[in-house]
């Protein structure tokens, strides 16, 4: 387990804080390879990456596989998907 770093934010405010900065290295580094594969199979034009980043920790914990389906046939067919 991590510990935080000295400084660091506490309470539940500093813990959501902590939260959201885990779930975007989290995204950076943990949906490297499945966002380049999706990029290797439709192309560029869907960014899991992006995806994540855009989330709220409750929202990410919250998508689902078909979250991420109909962000690919989203972006495959030009629509928006927010």
């Amino acid at each position: 387990m991590t510990s935080l770093k000295p400084g660091a934010p506490t309470g539940s405010e500093g813990r959501h804080e902590l939260a959201e900065d885990v779930l975007a290295a989290l995204a950076r580094i943990e949906f490297v390879a499945p966002a380049e594969r999706t990029r290797l199979r439709y192309g560029s034009s869907v960014d899991l990456v992006a995806f994540l980043a855009t989330m709220h920790l409750a929202e990410a914990i919250r998508s689902s596989v078909g979250d991420v389906v109909y962000l690919i046939a989203d972006s495959l067919s030009g629509a928006s998907h927010g």
